[in-house]
């Protein structure tokens, strides 16, 4: 069989995976301008998606996104799509914060559009899950964190945490990190909004960069699919990532 041949064939298993990302926004009252004032960095997070997939075709094609709400509610504001298909929202803040409630709607919704994508004829890659919280949990998610992380939960996520601004506590974006997930805080001397739109380009550039590798062909729906830009991330300066 010639290279160019072996090229096509890896380039057609390829196109049958599909990269399921999930971005949850805490927007609890200290996301308000009267607080960390982030509220509309985070009003900025589809619109980078939609413009970022946009010049991307191949990580258009890919990735599938999914934009969820949290403060003591979770909700699905912009349920699973192509970036470029993503339904527009405007976060407000307000509440508190539960990580309880997000946790189990990322538990059902990982199943649910598992299913949907299976039945449309896709292979699915391992869920990558980015939280992105200004704060503490005001209640005790551990429960809810065991059922969405369980080893026997097929769909368990990758999941990355990222603790915007400056009163996330160290152990939380520890804690809640999973799988082959990373945890950051906003590093000393960086606001909230600065650090919540370089945060998620970063993130887009990682999507977009993972999306455009080809596998050898033996891809398996236990694999990742994604990988930090790690250039990327060494750059920045708002960014500080805990080391596990």
């Amino acid at each position: 069989m010639s290279t160019e041949t072996q090229q096509l064939e890896a380039l057609e298993a390829d196109a049958k995976y599909i990269l399921p990302v999930y971005i949850a926004v805490d927007h609890s009252w200290s996301m308000s301008p009267t607080e960390n004032n982030a509220i509309d960095a985070a009003n900025s997070l589809i619109p980078i998606i939609i413009r970022t997939c946009v010049k991307n075709p191949l990580a258009d094609a890919r990735a599938r996104f999914c934009v969820i709400g949290f403060n003591d509610r979770a909700q699905v504001v912009s349920p699973l799509a192509r970036g470029t298909n993503l339904a527009q929202h405007t976060f407000e803040a307000s509440s508190g914060t539960s990580f309880s409630e997000v946790f189990r709607l990322l538990r059902s919704q990982l199943e649910a559009d598992y299913s949907s994508l299976k039945a449309d004829g896709y292979k699915v890659y391992r869920p990558a899950v980015f939280l992105i919280t200004d704060g503490e949990p005001l209640d005790d998610p551990t429960s809810a964190f065991a059922e969405l992380t369980n080893p026997s939960f097929d769909r368990r996520p990758n999941l990355s945490v990222f603790g915007l601004g400056h009163n996330v506590p160290r152990e939380v974006v520890e804690t809640y990190t999973a799988g082959k997930g990373r945890a950051f805080l906003t590093a000393d001397g960086s606001g909230a909004s600065e650090a919540f739109k370089g945060f998620i380009e970063i993130l887009m550039l990682s999507i977009v960069n993972s999306t455009a590798k080809v596998s050898s062909g033996d891809a398996s729906e236990a694999d990742d699919g994604f990988k930090w830009d790690d250039d990327a991330i060494a750059d920045e300066d708002f960014l500080l990532e805990i080391e596990s």
